[in-house]
């Protein structure tokens, strides 16, 4: 209960919380995580050669499927935004770290680097967080109503 009513804290004139505002943060993390899996899945059911192709065979020329750059593209956008919008949160300096290297091989995929550990990372660690993300969302946004929870 003491923690709830820190973290609950008016901010500003209206009456808004500050842990209601990193909800809207969780919700977005949480929604471009799932939109990520359900394209991993898509990618690989639909694309089975390139999967067998980057994984299995370790061909290098399969860095340039374009899904698969667009994916990329889009890992750059999320940290970039991730280290932009969490000004509540405070990403610690190993999170901030682990981000911008993040970006950076996400940059050289773009490029051509081939990473296969870095395609796998990127699909399941990062994909896979989205109910955590939910759920800490649902949690900042309903926790000064519901004290207990």
């Amino acid at each position: 209960l003491r923690m709830n009513k820190q973290l609950t804290k008016s901010l500003d004139l209206e009456g808004k919380y500050r842990i209601q505002s990193r909800a809207s943060v969780y919700f977005i993390k949480a929604l471009y995580q799932m939109v990520l899996f359900i394209a991993f899945f898509l990618i690989m059911d639909l694309d089975i050669p390139w999967m067998m192709d980057h994984f299995i065979y370790l061909k290098a020329d399969s860095v340039y499927h374009i899904p698969y750059l667009h994916v990329s593209a889009s890992l750059v956008g999320y940290y970039s935004w991730e280290v932009v919008a969490n000004r509540y949160g405070k990403l610690s300096y190993p999170q901030l770290i682990h981000h911008w290297f993040t970006v950076g091989i996400a940059l050289a995929i773009l490029l051509g680097r081939y990473t296969p550990f870095a395609t796998w990372y990127g699909f399941t660690l990062v994909s896979l967080d989205f109910p955590v993300f939910f759920t800490l969302g649902f949690r900042a946004q309903f926790s000064n109503k519901y004290p207990e929870f």
